[in-house]
């Protein structure tokens, strides 16, 4: 019995140089280095955001909670995730397949939309360092956007 479990750890590593390595281990890794590497913000407003509903996105003064302001129809389908990429600018990503770019100047539209996914886009990352969006989604695809 214990060798039919070797045989089948075996079946699943790919030998690199003398050593075994377990490819979803090594994918985990590689995908966490990537995270690691991002981080947000360190400058950017501290400002509280919250889904809502489907399609709206809530924004409140994290100090007093305040309602700030409500994003009516933000997106065409529900709203995933959030992201901060400086003081004025964020990022929301949503099952309609797209990202949309924020500016807290002007809330009354988007400054644009990316487009890309082929499928619900759940994550979004930032690098403050090379300005990269790194989004993933239901497709199986992670894309980089330059955002400079």
């Amino acid at each position: 019995r214990g060798r039919g479990c070797v045989r089948w750890l075996q079946g699943r590593t790919i030998s690199r140089g003398g050593l075994c390595v377990d490819p979803a281990r090594e994918n985990f890794n590689a995908t966490t280095s990537l995270y690691c590497s991002m981080n947000p913000a360190a400058d950017s407003l501290n400002l509280s955001t919250q889904t809502h509903g489907a399609t709206e996105v809530l924004l409140f003064d994290p100090v007093s909670s305040k309602h700030i302001k409500t994003l009516v129809e933000a997106h065409e389908d529900c709203v995933n995730n959030i992201r901060f990429l400086d003081n004025r600018l964020f990022a929301t990503c949503s099952d309609d397949t797209t990202i949309a770019l924020w500016d807290l100047r002007n809330l009354n539209m988007k400054v644009c939309s990316l487009h890309g996914h082929a499928s619900w886009v759940k994550n979004i990352e930032y690098d403050t360092n090379t300005r990269l969006l790194v989004t993933s989604g239901f497709d199986g695809n992670v894309i980089t956007w330059d955002t400079n």
